[in-house]
């Protein structure tokens, strides 16, 4: 039984390089490419469920924070063991997380 709580696919980000060497126009540039690139990845879906949520942050960051109004979190894996990211959200989240492997049955086409 669905919540009828949106579906939230968060990307963070960070650009690269020192902050002081990107003016703010670079910067804006930058954040449409990776919201573009996000958008794209949803919409190989032929009926997307997800809204997407681009943030300029360092991931684990990011991802706790969209934790804290979630009823659950599900974070993608692409090797055997869990990433520092993985590790760190599952030590600062106090709702469900389910990790799910590059793969698995039921991930999306593009392997992602």
């Amino acid at each position: 039984m669905g919540s009828g709580a949106p579906l939230r696919a968060v990307h963070a980000w960070t650009p690269p390089g020192s902050r002081r060497s990107r003016s703010a126009a670079d910067r804006s540039l930058l954040a449409e490419a990776e919201e573009g690139a996000l958008v794209e990845l949803l919409a190989h879906d032929p009926e997307p469920i997800a809204v997407p949520d681009v943030r300029r942050a360092r991931p684990a960051d990011a991802l706790v924070s969209a934790a804290r109004s979630a009823g659950l979190l599900v974070l993608g894996r692409t090797g055997h063991r869990l990433g520092p990211v993985t590790r760190a959200v599952i030590r600062h989240v106090w709702c469900p997380v389910a990790v799910v492997p590059r793969g698995c049955p039921g991930a999306s086409a593009s392997g992602s």
